[in-house]
């Protein structure tokens, strides 16, 4: 989570690869004590690492790292994200 802080601060055009690098990370820390505790919660997110999701809507792919890496997405995250992946239609 720290390295979504420092892109986010860093001032710099944020690359979409950077991004999903740090997802990825997120994801695979998480992985192992996701069984247990679940998912990271959203609101534990740094305001300056939410925002690079909140001010530019990510693609269908970072969405999905989203879902995976984190619990209690805001809802314009959500609703993005069950429109743009019919895996997650009812």
């Amino acid at each position: 989570m720290l390295g979504l802080v420092k892109l986010a601060k860093s001032g710099r055009l944020l690359k979409r690869e950077a991004i999903e690098t740090q997802l990825r990370s997120i994801r695979y820390l998480q992985s192992e004590i996701s069984m247990e505790y679940g998912r990271v919660p959203w609101r534990i997110l740094p305001a300056p690492a939410q925002s690079i999701f909140l001010k530019r809507r990510p693609d269908a792919a970072l969405l999905e790292l989203l879902h995976q890496a984190f619990d209690g997405l805001p809802d314009a995250l959500s609703e993005t994200a069950s429109e743009s992946s019919p895996s997650h239609a009812a």
